[in-house]
């Protein structure tokens, strides 16, 4: 039986936290090489929590409008003849 993988630690989520008020990717990187101290697979971990985090921002940036197809009917209709 597959068990859920567990949550971020507490000091993941603190890092992840405190990552997120540096305005700029570079600002986080340089955070994170200080706040992990050499710890390769902690700052994995976050980055890879950031990265989420991002992406989860930019999917919900563009209303759902402009990411659907312009041509709704060549959707239902198939090639035209």
């Amino acid at each position: 039986m597959d068990h859920p993988k567990p949550g971020p630690s507490a000091d993941e989520k603190e890092i992840f936290m405190e990552a997120l008020d540096h305005a700029t990717p570079e600002a986080r990187v340089a955070f994170l090489d200080s706040a992990c101290r050499q710890d390769a697979a902690l700052q994995r971990k976050v980055e890879a929590m950031l990265a989420d985090h991002f992406a989860a921002d930019n999917f919900m940036a563009a209303p759902a409008a402009e990411a659907a197809p312009t041509n709704l009917a060549s959707l239902t209709e198939g090639p035209a003849p």
